[in-house]
């Protein structure tokens, strides 16, 4: 069958799951082309295993979500092209499969009569749904479509993928695109149809937009939506089902759950518990460590009689607060002999952050070893000694007489990162966890994650509880606390002695599961051996289930028998209730009850319920005072310094180099500006040295169809091997971003001070090269920015490419280590062959009025202008006036009525339209260099009217170029000239045929290419 499919991938931490690949490779056969378009960028391994797959992978900016992607994937396949498959199928990765087999529901579909179909479509819903702003009409799901040829030839087709935009909020993606593309191709006469119809089955509204999962399974559709089995009640059982009536592997499910989703809702559908597999059997070759930090030497003693039955070799690291304990320990270890015992060291250190500070002590030695117990001599000294006994119990049932099969685990699953016992009985039964309870540790987790770097967002606010080794003592890898271990927390951020109920220690407890996710492993759960039925958990669960309030239950019942017709209870004075309470605190079993730690637990709970209920009953009209949060120095400086913020870059070995360039977007905001020769000159470079070019933004996205049209309009031949990244969807300290993935081999072109200091933080600067087109420290008055672009003007090894010579001459006094240490190439502009240069009675004026940039001298263009016109230099009727580049300019009126218009910021093609009819443009920039619409001015047949500051003395490549001294009078004689030389027809040709700009990038660049071919000469 002659197909083609196009599958959009995404995935922020840039991992391509086992179940996108089984996918991908169990429906291969059906399409005789694969492009899989990535909206997140691909490891250089992940690639390489999907090219063994699919026939091209274009890497793009997560931007415009799957329907952009689509169309960019299909922009760059042609659409005239695609008429030529049988099918076009799109699809995402957002769902498992194929369950059931899809490849004869492909030949099932091909006869059927209809035009196009997909596995499920939505009913109508005529309500309004207030995030899309419009109501649902009848339509098919996209997360799979397939459309046949009748369609692919189609106006309609191709008229909805010609005008779509590329949309940053989702919502509108649904309302604009998703719901009517089903519509349009409907009312053009197309029929569809969707595997599982619900039109004819009763949903809920909230399910029509996944279809639950077991419809889905009943009725042998081939993909089920993650979202289908994320939303259902029993996750498990439908697991469960898939293995039963299919053949696909469920582990992948698993995997994905696990590695994707953060371990307390991971937990919901995987199975975490450590289950003893006699067949695996032990596997030599791991070192083991263990680290017992011991401070109560009666537990150290029954610590040896279970370490003497561990039947693997190990290392033990001993360390308590006392020289005498330290011998107490040695002598007592020496007792109870362990062939499998290596060595034993022990290191006596302060009393200050319990058993966490002493192994984070350690933490470096320990790294040399594959798997580390991290245990202590638990106890429980502020609660009743059976509590303590028994937590101390439920641990030594788990990870020490479990050990043998916890370190087996580790030798067959690479990927567990740490292994942690069940919730212990006292919390599970006695004194459950609640999140009222946990909330208060949050801050402290948000603020060790921050700290830590870690790539992946957690939602710790939403948690209902956290997955967490109660007590601290758990095995692990030590790369997977490797951002913790790595950290340095020294003893000064722990409070002494009685230890306070929130702190770093508490936090860092809570923690450990999610930091070893976060570096991509997955985790365990030890169970007791004696493991209590589902009946003990619901028997408890029902226990603490609160009984209705006996006070109001009589009140109720008194009140209905005296009086029918009120709805009030009897009123309870103050004292009844003081008298109430102290007849039930006079029995005996009361009083001791009081005075168990169970009962002071019990106080804290109810004093804690009320205090909650008084905040919900509180008035909420008057919100209370919010003290402002105390931040770190590091974050507070990231909140207010985006533009500096350090890239995610992770280093991969082995890797094809790219030429990487950043900047802030290719959003129409920086069309006059340096962006599109920057793209222009890294796509030159990277075509001339075949180098794959990879564009990345940092403050917007970037599509193909953007760069494509600014390579139009300079004239460049685009570059094919191309990807586009973009982190602007970091967080306010910068953390969340997708990894940027760089070989060692990588350049990187920065398109300013600020992209070059975000590279320096963690790239090599030889790599790093500064295009300047600007002197950046007139941007800036005496402050932290001002030095902050000075020093990196002044970063030790950097190298430039400055645009202009007139900028170059500029450095050559103002900053002698760019002039030395750079590479000039001069801007290019094509000449517009088409213009004619006939009389007319209507002239066009246009003013580069940027009212936001004070360097474009906005107010004094403007008064120049309405000089001319109030001293008849220029005459209303037979000059229009034109400010552009500007969005804010408001409608103003010159001398002699005459009303500009404001055309704003322009698109690529708006703007060289417009040059086409200018006659004059005015550019007075206030720069060492003459700016870029004086080029474009000139270039196109207009007259340009720019200023002699700085090194612009002359402009001998074009008479069409009039330089003035920025003076009223001289600005206004300027202007007069211009309009004089615009008018001679003769002369504007003749100085136009002549002119000298230069019109070839591949001439302008030839230096800038020779200097890079040489920098990857050299460091080869």
């Amino acid at each position: 069958m002659n197909n083609i499919l196009f599958f959009v991938h995404y995935n922020k931490s840039g991992k391509v799951h086992d179940h996108v690949v089984y996918l991908l490779e169990r429906i291969r056969s059906i399409y005789s082309r694969i492009v899989l378009i990535s909206n997140s960028p691909l490891p250089s391994a992940e690639a390489a295993r999907l090219m063994t797959i699919v026939d091209e992978i274009y890497e793009r900016a997560n931007t415009g979500f799957d329907f952009y992607a689509w169309k960019e994937g299909m922009d760059r396949e042609r659409l005239d092209r695609l008429a030529s498959y049988e099918t076009v199928t799109l699809m995402n990765d957002t769902c498992f499969g194929p369950i059931f087999d899809l490849e004869s529901i492909y030949h099932t579909m091909r006869t059927d009569e209809c035009h196009f179909w997909g596995m499920t479509n939505h009913r109508e819903k005529k309500e309004i749904i207030p995030e899309l702003g419009t109501s649902l009409p009848e339509h098919l799901q996209s997360f799979f479509l397939v459309f046949k040829a009748p369609v692919l030839a189609s106006p309609v087709w191709r008229d909805f993928w010609a005008s779509m935009e590329c949309e940053s909020d989702v919502f509108r993606v649904i309302a604009k695109y998703e719901i009517q593309l089903t519509r349009l191709l409907c009312e053009a006469g197309f029929r569809y149809r969707a595997l599982l119809d619900t039109r004819f089955i009763n949903l809920a509204p909230e399910e029509l937009s996944y279809v639950p999962a077991d419809l889905c399974l009943g009725n042998a559709l081939p993909l089920l939506k993650i979202k289908a089995l994320l939303q259902h009640r029993d996750p498990k059982h439908v697991i469960r089902q898939i293995a039963w009536r299919s053949d696909y592997p469920t582990e992948l499910i698993e995997r994905y759950f696990s590695q994707d989703i953060q371990p307390d809702k991971s937990v919901l559908y995987c199975n975490k518990t450590l289950i003893k597999d006699s067949a695996m059997g032990f596997q030599q070759g791991l070192k083991i460590a263990l680290h017992i930090h011991v401070f109560y030497i009666d537990v150290w003693e029954r610590y040896l009689e279970r370490l003497k039955n561990f039947d693997f070799d190990h290392w033990i690291f001993i360390t308590t607060d006392s020289n005498e304990k330290a011998t107490e320990v040695k002598n007592l270890a020496l007792k109870i002999p362990n062939q499998k015992r290596q060595e034993i060291r022990i290191v006596v250190l302060s009393n200050r952050g319990r058993d966490i500070m002493p192994w984070l002590f350690l933490s470096d030695e320990l790294e040399q070893f594959d798997v580390v117990l991290h245990a202590h001599t638990k106890r429980s000294p502020t609660a009743a000694g059976w509590i303590g006994e028994s937590w101390q119990q439920d641990v030594f049932d788990t990870i020490l007489d479990q050990a043998p099969d916890i370190v087996e685990e580790f030798s067959a699953y690479p990927e567990l990162g740490i292994v942690i016992p069940d919730v212990p009985r006292f919390w599970r039964y006695v004194a459950p966890v609640s999140p009222e309870r946990e909330r208060f540790f949050v801050p402290l987790m948000e603020d060790l994650w921050a700290e830590m770097g870690c790539s992946r967002a957690v939602d710790f606010r939403g948690s209902p509880a956290f997955v967490m080794p109660y007590g601290t003592m758990f095995w692990y890898r030590p790369l997977a606390l490797k951002r913790l271990t790595s950290l340095g927390i020294n003893e000064d951020r722990i409070p002494p002695e009685p230890l306070p109920e929130h702190t770093l220690l508490h936090a860092i407890e809570r923690s450990l599961v999610y930091i070893a996710w976060d570096a991509g492993f997955d985790y365990r759960v030890v169970v007791p051996r004696e493991i209590p039925t589902g009946f003990a958990d619901v028997i408890e669960r029902n226990r603490m289930l609160p009984l209705p309030p006996m006070a109001k239950t009589v009140s109720i019942s008194i009140s209905s028998a005296s009086d029918a017709d009120s709805s009030k209870g009897l009123p309870v004075s103050f004292f009844g209730r003081v008298a109430a309470k102290l007849r039930t605190l006079a029995r005996p079993r009361k009083i001791v009850k009081m005075l168990m730690p169970y009962g002071a637990l019990r106080i804290y709970q109810k004093l804690a319920e009320r205090h909650r209920r008084r905040r919900i009953l509180a008035p909420r009209d008057v919100p209370a005072p919010v003290k402002p949060r105390t931040q770190k120095y590091n974050d507070y400086w990231l909140r207010t310094h985006r533009h500096l913020h350090p890239l995610n870059v992770v280093a991969e070995g082995g890797a094809t180099p790219r030429l990487n360039l950043v900047i802030s977007s290719l959003g129409r905001a920086q069309l006059f500006g340096g962006i599109a020769t920057c793209t222009g000159l890294a796509t030159v470079v990277a075509k001339a040295l075949d180098l794959h070019l990879r564009i990345i933004t940092r403050d917007g996205g970037a599509t193909h169809e953007q760069y494509l049209a600014i390579m139009a309009a300079m004239g460049i031949e685009p570059h094919r091997n191309i990807s586009f990244y973009s982190d602007s969807s970091r967080n306010e300290t910068g953390r969340g971003s997708a990894p940027l993935y760089c070989s060692s081999g990588d350049l990187f072109l920065a398109s300013s001070w600020w992209t070059a200091t975000a590279l320096r933080n963690n790239v090599d600067n030889k790599k790093v090269y500064h295009i300047i087109q600007e002197d950046e420290l007139m941007f800036y008055q005496m402050g932290d920015e001002h030095l902050n672009c000075l020093n990196a003007l002044n970063a030790p090894d950097s190298k430039y490419l400055v645009n202009s010579g007139y900028l170059h001459r500029w450095f050559k006094d103002a900053y002698p280590k760019i002039y030395k240490n750079s590479v000039v190439f001069e801007p290019v502009f094509k000449k517009d062959l088409s213009r004619t240069f006939a009389e007319k009675n209507k002239y066009n004026l246009f003013f580069y009025a940027r009212l936001t940039n004070p360097r474009n001298m906005f107010w004094f263009g403007m008064r120049v202008i309405d000089e001319c016109f109030k001293r008849g230099i220029l005459d209303t009727g037979q000059w229009d006036v034109h400010l552009a580049g500007d969005d804010s300019v408001q409608p103003v009126e010159f001398s002699g009525g005459k009303k500009p218009s404001t055309r704003g910021i322009l698109s690529w093609d708006e703007y060289h339209e417009f040059l086409k009819t200018v006659d004059v443009g005015i550019c007075l920039i206030d720069t060492p260099h003459p700016g870029y619409p004086v080029y474009d001015v000139a270039s196109a047949g207009g007259v340009a009217l720019t200023n002699t500051l700085y090194t612009k003395t002359e402009f001998s490549c074009s008479a069409n170029i009039i330089a003035c001294v920025l003076d009223l009078e001289e600005a206004i004689d300027g202007l007069r000239r211009a309009a004089e030389l615009a008018a001679n027809t003769e002369a504007r040709r003749k100085n136009y045929l002549e002119q000298t700009i230069p019109d070839s990038w591949t001439e302008s660049l030839a230096g800038v290419v020779d200097f890079f071919a040489k920098e990857m000469r050299t460091s080869a």
